[in-house]
């Protein structure tokens, strides 16, 4: 299971300071659980491939790289924190997608929704900031359904993973019931994919809206192996 500790800390810094000065005040929320709303963006050109933010110095084409979140929580405590210290080292990315901050099946509801609002504030910063910013949504079970797509646009494109849940049934299981209801609220016209796509759910998306399958890096790091050995 993921380390939730710098989760725990950004929501505690929240609750005892208050709004952190990077967030901004004028972007509009929802009324039932005050999660940020992101803007939709255009996507007309699609990225090539995705690579974990702190990896970024190795992209070698970063104006066709998604930047994404999808790294344990213990990477992420120095973006929910300062999100203000990236702006350079984003800045020639195709775009970047929201940090994926964990959803624990067995983590306190409150938890959870703080971590889909850190995930959106965060968004939210990067939008005011100028870049091209892709929601990334997580769910664990139905549970998680009412507040999980919040700060959404529908038909906004949108961004799932699967890298590091997919060996486990019960996570597995429930990102694939999910993605109906995905499509049901947001009606995403482009769904990028981060990890495998290896199941008959993910072909019935891919024939109600766009899926751009984007490779997890370690996947993509052992096919550049094979090809260089």
């Amino acid at each position: 299971s993921r380390d939730t500790t710098a989760l725990w800390e950004a929501a505690t810094r929240i609750a005892i300071e208050g709004i952190p000065r990077w967030y901004p005040r004028s972007t509009p929320v929802d009324c039932r659980y005050q999660i940020p709303i992101l803007k939709a963006v255009d996507v007309e050109v699609l990225p090539t491939t995705a690579t974990a933010y702190n990896k970024r110095g190795q992209a070698s084409h970063p104006e066709s790289t998604l930047l994404h979140f999808c790294v344990n929580d213990a990477r992420l405590r120095p973006l929910l924190h300062q999100p203000q210290r990236y702006l350079e080292g984003f800045s020639r990315a195709w775009g970047l997608s929201t940090p994926d901050c964990s959803i624990r099946a067995d983590a306190p509801r409150d938890l959870k929704i703080q971590a889909v609002r850190l995930n959106r504030m965060v968004g939210a910063y990067y939008q005011s900031r100028g870049f091209r910013v892709i929601p990334h949504v997580r769910w664990c079970d139905s549970r998680d359904y009412d507040y999980c797509f919040s700060g959404v646009n529908p038909g906004s494109p949108v961004m799932i993973s699967t890298y590091g849940s997919w060996r486990a049934p019960a996570l597995r299981d429930g990102l694939i019931r999910g993605l109906p209801e995905l499509w049901d609220r947001l009606t995403p016209y482009v769904v990028f994919v981060y990890g495998t796509v290896d199941h008959p759910a993910f072909d019935q998306l891919g024939r109600r809206t766009q899926l751009v399958h984007l490779l997890d890096d370690w996947t993509r790091a052992r096919k550049r192996s094979k090809l260089n050995g």
